[in-house]
């Protein structure tokens, strides 16, 4: 014991205690170690009034069952390199306001299986360019496909050119044009063969 009051103890070795229960109090702690471990072979549980902070090299947190993290306020998650998300099962997302997502690069979504979007509202996208790649492509309704527009036009094309390449008139006969008008009707058949089966 100092003169001032103070307990200080030293030693070059080990100092040991073993308690049954164990009550510390007081107005400030504060702690200098060189390496710590701590096995707590029940629960541990810490009550923090104010504010937390933790400062280290690195954090590592590993658990072997649930981990949650859970906030009455806003919650930041602030990373200047790399954020790597890996699980091994589902992801769950459920917002109750807006999702704004600011890209500053590129976006890239592989999706071994089916993509399925549900929209209330409307759906705007504003590209320089659009590429829709599919190897049919289905555009409209469940039950229309407006895409199809297209062969029935053709169909409408090839009738009036046949329909144009045999017409006659009295006293005049075939038109002079009938064979130009047959060529016509079989290229609408060459651009549905074509066309046909991108359709959905």
């Amino acid at each position: 014991m100092t003169v001032a009051g103070d307990w200080e103890r030293q030693t070059d070795q080990t100092i040991r205690e073993n308690s049954m229960t164990r009550e510390v109090t007081t107005d400030e702690e504060i702690r200098k170690v060189v390496a710590r471990e701590t096995t707590v072979q029940a629960t541990d549980k810490t009550t923090v009034l104010g504010t937390a902070t933790l400062l280290a090299g690195a954090v590592v947190h590993i658990s072997e069952g649930d981990y949650s993290v859970g906030t009455s306020g806003n919650l930041t998650v602030t990373c200047s390199k790399d954020n790597s998300v890996s699980v091994g099962r589902n992801v769950k997302r459920d917002v109750a306001g807006n999702v704004t997502d600011d890209v500053k690069g590129d976006v890239t979504s592989n999706v071994s299986g089916a993509l399925t979007e549900k929209i209330s509202g409307i759906r705007r996208s504003v590209a320089q360019a659009q590429q829709l790649i599919a190897p049919v492509v289905k555009l409209g309704s469940e039950e229309i496909n407006v895409l199809t527009l297209l062969t029935d036009t053709l169909d409408v094309v090839r009738e009036l050119a046949e329909t144009a390449a045999s017409h006659t008139h009295p006293n005049t006969g075939a038109s002079g044009q009938a064979a130009q008008f047959t060529a016509t009707a079989n290229k609408t058949g060459t651009l549905k063969s074509k066309y046909g089966p991108l359709i959905a």
